[in-house]
């Protein structure tokens, strides 16, 4: 709007206006490319973002330069360890933290994580000496004492110990979310079930939801003959987590040891349904014993079929198979599954003992003798395999071997329920009396009892 004297009101506005659109729409200029690090903290930081991106390539090459540049600085070899942890390249984060360790040898953390890598590797005792040397140095470090603990119990059986590393967890931290439920399996593993529930119920009246203290509380329950008990807390672990595939495979061991085997072959179908490949593989051959159990001999057959294929490196299915053939009177079959079992395990010192049965079945009572030898020079307290000899002995008339070999099976145990029978038998023999021997060709009274699943925490 103009006035008379020609001066536009606004203009000025307008004007502004006009600048500031010019101002807005005008290009940007570039922004200056990131500088590259030039030294090693430079490097360590730039490599520390990456790591916490999930880059981890990108953190290992900056992380190597920093090396190169600071070559004596242990830090940057733990920081490289972990990002090759990430990759699961665990030789090229053991040899960083072998580094580190040689750089600063008094720092508890690096012995901690090489702990954790050589557990992964399955080299328990370095991994229990690193967890070791981390409690010298820092005897409040609970984590090193669980993990310790952990390989103590689960990998190398020495369960008080594994007790005593549990307690100074809690000692530790009490608040502790898995070390009662790991404590109890080290208690359970002793056959101490009472103590084992016991810590049970302490991780479930801090968690009342963690569903492994259910299932882990369930197969104490079990094992102490409590069977109600042991199905209430395999159907609350399902209530509260529906696909949980231990709590169906535990509760159908459960029902197969009350021979309630549609039962049983109800849960495996579930734990198979929802298997990953090892519980693919056990829930088969679980199922497969409850359709042998039943006389099912093709449902049987076919389970364990299908878990050699998936695990045909498993030389305790080959076993199972062979003991079911063993059982059906398919003697070559179970021969062979015997033989590959030893083949893949050669301390597999019940196939051993199996397959003599079967030898001495077939009249092959040398193969028989040398199959029982290797048994209890593998477990010289295996008194079953003493018994076995015994009976090859006696079959080949070989009466003084056959009587060493009962007698040392009363030895090892006293209570044997037939070896008596059968040193009896064999003296009246030697003694010139005529006696009728039994059959006694029958495999050596093995009933599996499909093991439970535990899982840690």
């Amino acid at each position: 709007m103009c006035n008379n004297h020609g001066f536009t009101l606004l203009a000025i506005p307008a004007l502004t206006c006009a600048m500031l659109l010019i101002v807005s729409t005008a290009p940007r200029a570039a922004e200056p490319a990131p500088q590259e690090p030039q030294t090693a903290a430079e490097f360590i930081k730039r490599g520390g973002a990456s790591y916490r991106q999930n880059d981890f390539p990108a953190a290992i090459r900056d992380f190597t330069k920093a090396i190169e540049l600071e070559p004596e600085n242990a830090g940057t070899y733990r920081r490289r360890a972990l990002s090759h942890s990430k990759r699961n390249n665990l030789d090229a984060a053991l040899a960083d933290y072998n580094t580190a360790a040689k750089l600063e040898p008094n720092h508890a953390q690096t012995y901690y994580n090489r702990g954790v890598i050589q557990a992964r590797r399955r080299r328990t005792q370095n991994a229990v000496r690193d967890y070791g040397r981390a409690i010298e140095l820092n005897p409040w470090h609970a984590a090193s004492y669980y993990n310790r603990a952990n390989l103590l119990g689960a990998r190398l059986g020495d369960n008080d110990a594994a007790i005593r590393d549990y307690d100074k967890v809690l000692e530790l931290k009490p608040d502790h979310k898995n070390a009662h439920v790991s404590r109890g399996l080290a208690y359970a593993r002793k056959g101490n079930y009472d103590a084992a529930i016991r810590d049970y119920d302490r991780a479930l009246a801090m968690n009342p939801q963690k569903v492994s203290a259910y299932n882990n509380r369930g197969i104490a329950h079990r094992k102490k003959g409590d069977f109600d008990a042991a199905i209430r807390d395999y159907d609350t672990a399902l209530e509260i987590e529906p696909g949980n595939r231990l709590s169906y495979y535990n509760r159908g061991v459960l029902h197969a040891q009350k021979r309630d085997y549609d039962a049983a072959i109800r849960d495996y179908d579930k734990a198979i349904e929802l298997a990953g490949p090892v519980f693919y593989t056990m829930a088969h051959s679980a199922r497969a014993n409850a359709y042998s159990s039943k006389g099912d001999y093709d449902a049987a057959l076919r389970d364990f079929n299908l878990a050699l294929r998936k695990s045909p490196d498993n030389s305790r299915l080959w076993f199972r198979r062979g003991w079911f053939y063993a059982k059906w009177n398919d003697d070559d079959a179970a021969l062979r599954d015997f033989t590959k079992a030893i083949e893949i395990y050669p301390k597999y010192g019940q196939a051993y003992n199996e397959r003599g049965l079967v030898l001495t079945r077939k009249g092959d009572y040398d193969a028989a003798i040398r199959d029982f030898d290797k048994a209890v020079e593998l477990y010289p307290q295996f008194s079953s395999a003493y018994r076995n000899r015994g009976i090859a002995y006696r079959k080949k008339g070989d009466l003084d071997a056959a009587i060493r070999d009962f007698q040392k099976t009363l030895e090892i145990d006293p209570t044997s329920a037939y070896a008596p029978a059968e040193l009896d038998l064999t003296l009246r023999m030697k003694n010139g009396e005529d006696i009728v021997e039994w059959d006694e060709g029958k495999t050596a009274g093995l009933d599996f009892d499909d093991d439970d699943y535990s899982p840690l925490w």
